[in-house]
């Protein structure tokens, strides 16, 4: 993990704040929600103009060219957008799925299979159905979170307490932190996001362990969302959770929620999947029946799975040829299909790993200008273990330590939407513990076009300049 200018210690030395029990939030009086209002819309859908991004969370770069060439096949080729292809999603796809999260394991997934979801959120929603219908009363969540997560956690009728630690590890409270607060809270789910959305620090594989080992003490689910992930392309510390859960024999009390929309720039497709135990699957269809995910750029989402597996197994050294290995994995699928991606394989094969190094090398690039940028502003900063997005604590006058009167002064004078801490707690008490007068945790994304990145950055510090001046 990258270090941050000084010790994060000096900022917080709050490890293991536990917040209170939450089961319902009023959320027009959250920080978050009058951020968001601000921002992006009054009722009349008035989004603000020469809005910057500082805080998106979404990878807002290029998408890669087998979306947008798919994109060209469904204008031409439009009846798959208009077929039904069951509540589990279509076959092919979860064909894909597994194919591509067996290659990050190194081996079979026996005992999970994979339902398509419309993105993570209706996966976490229907995770959070399953584990109220199986009894489960109180979640865990460790580490701050976007919204969402607590949306549908009391949606589905459940309880949830926050759990955040040390500041040098992302806010991530340490194992021993979790086994207490499980006694204490009585909590029968646990809940993390890997990388961490907002920090982008990820537990080791290590620690994981013993974080799934504990829960199967205490007899706890487990749900994994891990949307920021991506293959070791991508990651500065590949973390293969699949092997951790089989290893502690954990598949049957263990969700695994992704979405293509933060390991790649395609958020408005809205896709996304959960791994689980057979009987979740047979609670999605009773759900879910006569309803399915999307299908707009299938044959896009196809191939980024196939693609990327085969380019993770080179970059780990499983295999010296990518294209083989493609090759082997694609004869599994039907003829069809099978052949229509053989015809073209080997030129999209390079062309998509050079644009995944591209994005990948604007994201470390944008982040490496806003630390020589700005560094006499910034105290320090969590790691960014996957993902493209984390936390940073700037130095900022008196007067602006307040995060609502920070992320809105900064919104009126310089147009850049800003999220601080405080959006990512739903217990704001927690957030405060981790402040203190002079300084600001906003959470920094990293994937967009570097010539706006420049000037979002370029903004921040003519504002902080000129707060300077003022009190």
């Amino acid at each position: 993990m990258d270090k941050s200018f000084g010790d994060l210690r000096e900022i917080s030395d709050k490890e293991g704040a536990l917040g209170k029990p939450i089961r319902t939030i009023s959320w027009k009086d959250t920080l978050y929600f009058e951020l968001d209002h601000l921002f992006f819309g009054d009722e009349q859908g008035t989004v603000a103009k020469e809005l910057c991004e500082l805080s998106s969370g979404t990878n807002l770069l290029r998408p890669q060219s087998v979306f947008l060439d798919s994109l060209d096949r469904d204008a031409i080729n439009w009846s798959n957008l208009n077929r039904y292809s069951g509540p589990l999603g279509d076959n092919l796809l979860r064909m894909a799925t597994q194919i591509y999260e067996e290659t990050l394991k190194g081996g079979p997934l026996d005992k999970v299979e994979c339902a398509m979801t419309a993105g993570a959120a209706e996966g976490l929603r229907l995770v959070f159905q399953y584990l109220s219908y199986k009894g489960a009363r109180r979640v865990l969540v460790l580490g701050p979170q976007y919204s969402i997560v607590f949306q549908n956690i009391t949606l589905a009728g459940l309880e949830f307490q926050e759990l955040f630690g040390d500041p040098n590890h992302g806010f991530l409270p340490s194992v021993e932190v979790i086994r207490d607060a499980i006694r204490r809270t009585g909590a029968d789910v646990i809940f993390m996001t890997q990388p961490n959305n907002p920090s982008g620090t990820q537990y080791s594989e290590e620690e994981l362990g013993r974080i799934v080992d504990e829960a199967k003490a205490t007899g706890a689910w487990v749900v994994f969302e891990k949307i920021g992930s991506d293959i070791a392309l991508g990651s500065s510390a590949f973390q293969n959770f699949s092997s951790v859960f089989e290893k502690y024999d954990a598949w049957d009390s263990v969700f695994v929620v992704d979405s293509f929309s933060k390991r790649r720039p395609v958020s408005g497709f809205r896709l996304g999947y959960v791994l689980a135990a057979p009987s979740f699957l047979e609670f999605v269809v009773e759900r879910r029946f006569g309803d399915c995910p999307p299908l707009v750029a299938r044959d896009g989402f196809l191939r980024d799975l196939l693609y990327s597996a085969a380019i993770h197994v080179r970059t780990l050294g499983r295999e010296n040829d990518s294209m083989n290995y493609l090759r082997s994995v694609i004869n599994s699928m039907p003829v069809d299909i099978k052949d229509e991606i053989l015809a073209v394989a080997q030129n999209e094969l390079h062309r998509h790993e050079q644009e995944l190094r591209e994005m990948y090398n604007t994201i470390w690039e944008n982040r490496e200008f806003l630390f020589s940028t700005m560094r006499n502003y910034l105290i320090g900063y969590t790691a960014l273990d996957d993902g493209s997005n984390f936390l940073a604590s700037f130095r900022v006058p008196q007067h602006l330590s307040d995060e609502r009167t920070f992320a809105v002064k900064l919104f009126e004078q310089e147009r850049l939407a800003s999220y601080p801490l405080g959006c990512f707690t739903a217990d704001p008490e927690i957030a405060r513990k981790f402040s203190k007068n002079g300084q600001i945790w906003l959470r920094i994304s990293c994937g967009i076009e570097p010539k706006i990145f420049k000037e979002i950055v370029f903004r921040l510090c003519r504002f902080l300049e000129k707060s300077a001046l003022t009190k």
